[in-house]
């Protein structure tokens, strides 16, 4: 008990006091208006992504529905399956390349990004791919041409992320 005690008190010492009669901390940390603007957009962010599940759930659901009531062929349920799963990963998608432009903090994170944007890319080529046939061709060209961008971008992240743990990897080593 005297431990976890003793440990609390350390905790509280070493976080910063925001006391008008110590000036030194308080001025120390300041929050500006960048940083509100940028928690007012993560918490936009979540709930607009949050809304649109929402949406989806109940618009699918009862578009499912409807489709069945009146027996459409299955190639229109088809459709509108992978209508359903574009709406629910590219939104999610957005948000997690959102977090990591609202969040960024190192160079790697530019990469990251550009793998992130294949989902939507690849899910929407392919409801597209399987809605218009015949232009299936042309989207399939728009989408590998990305794909190579994103394998040529790889290399360069993997170099980036290796060299920063070569120091690591020799400790481990030796």
């Amino acid at each position: 008990v005297g431990s976890v005690q003793m440990q609390a008190n350390n905790e509280r010492d070493d976080q910063p006091m925001l006391d008008s009669r110590d000036n030194d901390v308080a001025d120390s940390y300041v929050v500006t208006g960048e940083d509100e603007m940028r928690g007012l957009a993560i918490v936009v962010s979540r709930f607009l992504l949050l809304l649109v599940y929402i949406c989806v759930g109940f618009g699918g659901g009862f578009l499912l529905w409807k489709l069945f009531q009146v027996h459409s062929e299955p190639h229109v349920f088809g459709w509108a399956i992978a209508g359903l799963c574009t709406a629910v990963a590219v939104p999610l998608s957005l948000h997690g390349i959102h977090m990591h432009i609202a969040h960024y903090y190192c160079s790697l994170q530019r990469y990251y990004i550009r793998i992130l944007w294949m989902v939507p890319i690849y899910s929407l080529e392919s409801f597209l791919a399987l809605r218009f046939k015949e232009q299936k061709v042309y989207l399939e060209t728009m989408r590998e041409a990305y794909e190579a961008s994103v394998l040529y971008s790889f290399f360069p992240m993997l170099h980036s992320f290796l060299q920063s743990q070569k120091v690591i990897i020799i400790i481990i080593i030796i």
